[in-house]
């Protein structure tokens, strides 16, 4: 399997979808309790900032949870409402 990482790390171009709680967070009593921000910000800020990564956030979320996150990450895709909502990034 390390092979296959190192093959994906050297493409000139890669997709990275993500879910956002559960795997960029952790799970929280509510979906408002669950913020983006230390370490899921550095991550994602980081991914943004390597060449040849476009990164997409996908969540059951509702709407109103994820709008204000395309302008603090305007090039990433978000998906809120398994995909009702979509922002597809710059």
């Amino acid at each position: 399997m390390q092979a296959e990482w190192q093959q994906l790390a050297t493409a000139g171009q890669l997709v990275i979808a993500l879910d956002l709680d559960g795997t960029l967070l952790p799970f929280a009593p509510t979906p408002e309790e669950a913020r983006v921000d230390g370490d899921a910000a550095a991550l994602i800020d980081a991914l943004v900032a390597t060449p040849g990564i476009t990164l997409g956030i996908i969540s059951g979320r509702p709407r109103h949870l994820m709008e204000d996150l395309p302008a603090r990450f305007p090039t990433v895709a978000f998906a809120a409402e398994h995909g009702v909502w979509r922002h597809t990034g710059r």
